[in-house]
């Protein structure tokens, strides 16, 4: 059976839908030039700056609020809810399920690999063979034509998994006709096409085969469902991972999609980055807890069970591999899917170079490369929308225009708008307008000032949270 037929309903000269990207940017524009036209419509723009301030202020105090979530979560303050409805102590039951989850829980680990060098390299799959699920994994390593070594880096790699009973690798060709393009995870999503088919010739070709092994225990045969996780190269992950992920997902006991993420925190590597891109990774650390809540985006490293993403990615499997795409394709497959994180930290390398100009340069190709392929899927999850699903769509839309615009680039050039405006419209309004803006311009200058300090304390935080920090 075929489980990628229709990649190409999505061909690379139909990618985008333009309408989108012209609102969004248009939109982009008019919120953080809102201080100027506003106030030159009279006294009513200044309520109107109000409300919009409010909006900044509440994502503002969401995300503080996921922030503490997390951190909250990863003090292990919170507790499984299944464990705490019943007679059994939450240790008990903790120890219950992952006794169960151990016998039940097979893990197909995806890698993608493009130039990084082998040390890197080597650090992330290190950690897959300590884990103790290293006897139930396939780790598959997803390839560019551009790699180079392909051969040598695959023997060197597999060399450090003599746990892993099984491991293979794929090199995307380049122009592969499956509506892939090499650059935008490609590589990830034809070796996990690749792999998908061949786990199907084990079985009887039917997709639900590829949601579990036959695993012989004790003479029986037990069905043993699969879990999908991809994992960037440039991931440290702890060794407790996939034990913390079992136990999570045997005890979740829901009908929507999920997508299981942890917290990536800048640990790895961080001696070798500049102050510059450290601040940019404190910042990108902040704002995590806020995409997971919202549900907008996944990032770096996450789980999900196999079958689901095959299901999600049915229609459009060349571009599954790209992070955000995974709540796409469940909204366009008529799935609500959730984020839901983890109780663990994972390092991962902050835009790291040889010179201070070069980690800029870099840190920028990683924002540009972000802001493109979240704005083709925004566009993709529009253009393919379930008939029925206008609103739900509208909504995500709008969910990560806010991000985008609160927690990326528009509050601080808003709050440059509403200074500027203010000293130049402030003396032809009446007095308690006028007081009204100047509260409104010290209010904002106090929350960026406040974030300044937060931001870098809450990564050191979640870093003393973590007991492996990884190799800093």
């Amino acid at each position: 059976m075929d489980v990628v037929p229709a990649a190409v309903q999505w061909g690379a000269p139909a990618r985008t839908a333009p309408e989108v990207n012209l609102i969004f940017l248009l939109g982009h524009v008019g919120l953080v030039s809102s201080p100027l036209w506003a106030l030159a419509c009279g006294e009513i723009g200044v309520y109107v700056l109000v409300a919009i301030e409010s909006i900044f202020l509440l994502m503002g105090a969401y995300a503080i609020l996921a922030a503490l979530r997390m951190a909250w979560i990863l003090r292990g303050r919170r507790q499984i809810a299944s464990c705490s409805q019943g007679s059994r102590s939450s240790e008990d039951c903790e120890a219950g399920c992952q006794d169960s989850c151990k016998a039940s829980w097979q893990h197909l680990v995806c890698v993608p690999i493009y130039k990084e060098s082998d040390e890197m390299v080597l650090a992330t799959v290190t950690r897959l063979n300590l884990s103790t699920a290293a006897p139930r994994m396939r780790v598959v390593f997803a390839m560019e034509e551009a790699t180079d070594r392909t051969e040598e880096r695959f023997d060197l790699y597999k060399s450090c998994l003599s746990n892993v009973p099984e491991v293979c690798f794929y090199v995307h060709p380049a122009g592969a006709s499956k509506g892939e393009i090499r650059g935008l995870c490609s590589n990830l999503a034809y070796a996990l096409s690749q792999d998908v088919t061949a786990l199907l010739q084990r079985g009887d070709g039917s997709l639900e085969t590829i949601s579990k092994y036959e695993y012989n225990r004790f003479y029986f045969r037990i069905p043993i469902p699969c879990v999908l996780t991809k994992l960037d190269s440039q991931v440290h992950l702890p060794p407790n991972y996939f034990e913390d992920l079992e136990l999570l997902s045997c005890q979740a006991t829901t009908s929507e999609a999920v997508v299981w993420q942890p917290l990536p925190v800048s640990l790895l590597n961080r001696e070798q980055s500049y102050g510059p891109s450290r601040a940019l990774t404190s910042m990108r650390t902040f704002c995590y807890p806020t995409l997971f809540g919202l549900d907008v985006m996944v990032v770096t490293c996450y789980s999900l069970p196999l079958l689901q993403y095959v299901k999600m990615g049915y229609h459009h499997p060349g571009y599954m591999g790209e992070d955000m795409m995974m709540l796409a394709q469940a909204a366009v497959c008529h799935r609500r899917a959730r984020v839901v994180m983890l109780p663990v930290l994972v390092a991962v390398a902050p835009p790291i170079d040889s010179t201070l100009c070069g980690s800029m340069m870099e840190a920028n190709r990683q924002g540009v490369r972000w802001a493109a392929q979240t704005a083709e899927v925004a566009e993709f999850s529009w253009r393919f929308r379930a008939k029925g699903t206008s609103c739900r769509s509208l909504w995500g839309l709008l969910k990560y225009w806010l991000v985008r615009i609160a927690l990326i680039n528009g509050l601080g050039l808003f709050s440059l708008s509403l200074a500027v405006a203010t000293a130049a419209f402030a003396t032809s309004f009446p007095h308690d307008q006028a007081l009204l803006l100047q509260i409104l311009d010290k209010l904002l200058q106090l929350v960026i000032v406040l974030l300044l300090f937060v931001i870098p304390c809450y990564e050191q935080y979640l870093a003393s949270l973590s007991p492996d920090p990884g190799p800093c």
